[in-house]
């Protein structure tokens, strides 16, 4: 009776540390990443490069660096001057509260519409919300990490 009472306690032992260290794996998983860098549009159009408005700004802002879309998309093209290097993100201010980017705005360079902004970076992906009034009811958009700067921007 010990021996399967001590067998029945090992067992669960095992469990309860399998579950703990796939808790912390899963954490670490889903962790906020830093937002700066080089994103990808969800359309796959447009480059954005994301970074600090300003040198030693805590506020963050993204501006077009690159056009992959042009290759198939002559009116990207066509405006290219007026595109590349359009700020379309500014003035994101962190919230340790939320734990995310938030009371930016987000130009449509097609509308030309702005809109008011939050945002988070988890793994590779950056979850942005552009909304009206109501963070809600806002559309989500999703833009992917990348290294690449592909495009017509560095074209000269």
């Amino acid at each position: 009776m010990a021996r399967l009472v001590r067998k029945q306690f090992k067992l669960v032992s095992v469990l309860v540390l399998s579950g703990l260290v796939l808790a912390v794996w899963v954490t670490a998983l889903l962790a906020d990443e830093p937002p700066e860098g080089l994103w990808l549009t969800e359309d796959g159009q447009a480059t954005i490069a994301t970074g600090p408005c300003d040198k030693n700004s805590p506020t963050l802002c993204g501006v077009i660096v690159g056009l992959p879309g042009a290759r198939k998309n002559p009116a990207l093209a066509r405006y290219r001057k007026e595109l590349c290097g359009l700020p379309v993100i500014w003035d994101l201010k962190w919230s340790e509260q939320k734990k995310r980017w938030q009371e930016g705005k987000i130009l449509d360079p097609e509308t030309g519409k702005v809109h008011n902004l939050f945002l988070r970076a988890k793994t590779g992906k950056l979850l942005l919300r552009a909304y009206e009034r109501v963070e809600t009811l806002g559309a989500a958009l999703t833009w992917i990490r990348t290294d690449v700067v592909d495009g017509i921007c560095s074209e000269r």
